[in-house]
């Protein structure tokens, strides 16, 4: 059989609240690679839980936008980024692991995910864009295993305070020897507390 490689494009709003994608296809005996989710793969979709392989080693921005009844994000896959706005507004998001692989977070990439309450950084991070954890209201809890800080923006942890919500205390948890590089960095300005790793 020829080996081909193809992307899971946008899905049926009838689909199953729990998916698991698989890594190969066969249609008409041609396999077919799952490498890809497409650009708005699941977009608005009232899915619940998702399980990504190992073979996907790409995500389109917006995969899962706005799917407000998702709770549960299994990511086996080695992505090197999770992209712009990929689980914006993911607002019953509870559990997700960020791949190892990653080395950069998107702009508004967990926006508005306001279930969060705790996030692991991998350590091979160089950046996270602004917006990323943007109105994460309940987003008390972030490790960052990354020997150097991470480049950030003022935006990226920003909360909206015009509804007068009170803005949760926080604490960042970094590796022991690299307290002092957070603490002097923006991340310092931007966090309760900088704690070792436990």
């Amino acid at each position: 059989m020829c080996n081909r490689s193809i992307s899971i494009e946008s899905q049926c709003n009838n689909c199953n609240k729990h998916i698991v994608i698989p890594s190969i296809i066969v249609d008409k005996g041609v396999r077919y690679d799952v490498v890809r989710l497409d650009v708005e793969a699941f977009y608005l979709l009232k899915i619940k839980t998702i399980e990504i392989p190992s073979s996907v080693t790409e995500l389109g921005a917006s995969c899962f936008y706005y799917c407000d009844e998702l709770t549960k994000v299994v990511l086996s896959c080695p992505v090197t980024s999770l992209p712009q706005c990929c689980f914006i507004g993911c607002k019953k998001l509870v559990d997700i692991k960020i791949p190892s692989s990653v080395t950069e977070l998107g702009r508004g990439c967990f926006g508005g995910c306001e279930s969060l309450t705790s996030i692991e950084i991998p350590y091979k991070v160089k950046t996270i864009k602004g917006g990323c954890f943007g109105d994460c209201t309940k987003l008390t809890k972030v490790t960052c295993r990354a020997l150097t800080p991470p480049a950030i923006e003022k935006s990226t942890f920003n909360l909206d305070v015009s509804d007068n919500i009170v803005l949760p205390f926080r604490t960042l948890y970094v590796p022991e020897s690299a307290i002092d590089a957070y603490d002097e960095s923006l991340w310092g300005e931007l966090f309760d507390e900088i704690l070792p790793i436990e």
